[in-house]
């Protein structure tokens, strides 16, 4: 025993927990630790420096979002005071409340001063204001996108007339509103608000057992500091009760029958098999794989629509499974992805590849854009209505037949959203999602709020868990978790 406890009691305390402890305890043999003190002192408190106060020791690293996997892996950098180190991160402010992000670059700063140079792919209006050097990427996503529109400190990148990082900027708290974003606010007229979800005693995980009501018909925003506890109660109570019919983590849970589905968006946990693809969730392929099977070459060499898929057997090419490129196991190395040396990357068999559609074949099909495909299916209603869908997302540069495990979580959660909303399977439902602002530049929020706006007219219910101000600001209900994370959160500290 150290100090009254065993090495099992130690782990089990949280960082917070632990920083307090070693601060604070009087045990004699503190003296002989001398600089051991000072070390474990400084780590852990790097630790809460970048807001992970609230976890144990012990906890299992697997266990981790992937924001505080790599706030981790940035605090253990920190504490091996290395210098002339290139450090690449991306977006580590990612599902840390405001109030975290100060401690946060507070840790970057830490490790540029020790001689390292941090390079960030950051959207946070704060940390953008504070870095030293800025590089503006754009003006568009995908094929209008890869070009530096801005390049300088952060008041030669506000003075840029051509970059939409600077306009947004230039406004107080980094937030410009476009037209579009104006436009597809609360002007949209709400349903009447239906009968609410009613939740009794939360205690899954750190919640301290709250009562809570959800208005359906609503946009409601839980938000709070990292370790609050809003996961807990979106995913481990709400989604949890629904999939097992009963309450979970809860002592009542009502109101979640009234919704032909309840259905949970979180990050990086959407359908992403080989072959899901834009063109599959949104719904279009089916239709365009009927277009096929009625032209005359498709006829005369006896295809159905089964062939014009790269999921099934029949027209796609066997060697890559329809994938368009094969894996080859390196042994002690990775794995290397080569384009398949049968169909040369165009999933297909040559008889498939021999019909056309208005000059192009079903592989060129699934390479045009969301964007290219709306003005190739315009005369077809069904595809362009659902395509534009897409499109007025955000999404517009992701390529039909692309791979959804290529994509970022916050793309499939804006996919997935879109896809339900251009009515994939009928009924009003409730949509559980995890900061689907995730990886979005100023101007994409308000694309995304235009879209929640349209599921709630549309009559659904969304709850998200979020952190972004212009998510919150534009919230029917706002509930906040806290005051701290961990042990210091679970319990309803403010809402409107």
């Amino acid at each position: 025993k150290f100090a009254g406890l065993s090495i099992a009691d130690l782990c089990a305390m949280s960082v917070g927990q632990c920083i307090g402890f070693f601060e604070t305890c009087p045990d004699p043999a503190l003296e002989t630790l001398g600089q051991l003190r000072d070390e474990m002192l400084l780590r852990l408190r790097t630790l809460r420096d970048v807001g992970l106060d609230y976890p144990a020791l012990d906890r299992r690293t697997a266990s981790l979002s992937g924001g505080e996997a790599r706030r981790l892996q940035l605090a253990r950098q920190l504490g091996a005071r290395l210098c002339g180190v290139t450090y690449v991160l991306d977006e580590p402010t990612l599902g840390l409340h405001p109030r975290d992000v100060a401690g946060l670059w507070t840790v970057i700063e830490r490790l540029r001063d020790q001689g390292n140079t941090v390079v960030l792919v950051e959207h946070d209006a704060e940390v953008i204001r504070a870095a030293d050097h800025i590089i503006d990427l754009g003006p568009g996503p995908g094929e209008r996108g890869g070009r530096i529109v801005a390049e300088g400190t952060p008041q030669q990148i506000m003075a840029c007339a051509e970059s939409a990082t600077g306009r947004y900027l230039r406004q107080a708290g980094g937030r410009a509103r476009t037209e579009a974003g104006k436009n597809a606010g609360h002007s949209l007229t709400r349903p009447a608000a239906a009968a609410a979800v009613s939740i009794r005693k939360a205690v899954c995980h750190n919640l301290g057992g709250i009562d809570l009501e959800i208005a359906a018909g609503r946009l409601t925003a839980i938000t709070g500091v990292s370790g609050s506890g809003k996961s807990s109660l979106i995913f481990g109570v709400i989604a949890a009760s629904a999939e097992r019919g009963r309450p979970v983590g809860c002592s009542s849970i009502e109101g979640l029958d009234g919704f032909a589905e309840v259905v949970p968006i979180r990050q990086g946990r959407l359908s992403a098999g080989a072959g899901s693809m834009p063109a599959t969730v949104c719904g279009v392929l089916d239709p365009i794989r009927t277009l096929f099977a009625a032209t005359a070459a498709a006829r005369e060499a006896g295809l159905n629509r089964r062939h014009f898929s790269p999921n099934q057997r029949g027209g796609r090419c066997e060697q890559c499974g329809g994938s368009g490129h094969v894996r080859v196991s390196m042994d002690f190395m990775a794995d290397v992805t080569t384009a398949c040396p049968d169909c040369r990357g165009r999933r297909f068999g040559p008889a498939v590849l021999g019909c056309r559609l208005r000059g192009l074949d079903i592989s060129e099909i699934l390479e045009l854009s969301i964007a290219e495909a709306i003005e190739f299916f315009a005369a077809e209603r069904q595809i362009a209505t659902r395509l534009r869908l897409l499109d007025e997302t955000g999404l517009g540069y992701l390529e039909l037949g692309q791979a959804t495990a290529t994509l970022s979580g916050g793309e499939r959660q804006r996919l997935h959203l879109a896809a339900e909303l251009a009515g994939r399977t009928p009924g009003r439902k409730l949509f559980l999602c995890d900061e689907p602002s995730a990886g979005l530049h100023f101007a994409d929020i308000d694309q995304l709020c235009g879209l929640l706006d349209r599921l709630i007219a549309a009559g659904h219910t969304v709850v998200v868990a979020e952190h972004d101000r212009e998510i919150i600001r534009r919230a029917d209900h706002v509930v906040e978790l806290g005051p701290g994370g961990g042990e210091n959160g679970g319990r309803i500290v403010g809402g409107r």
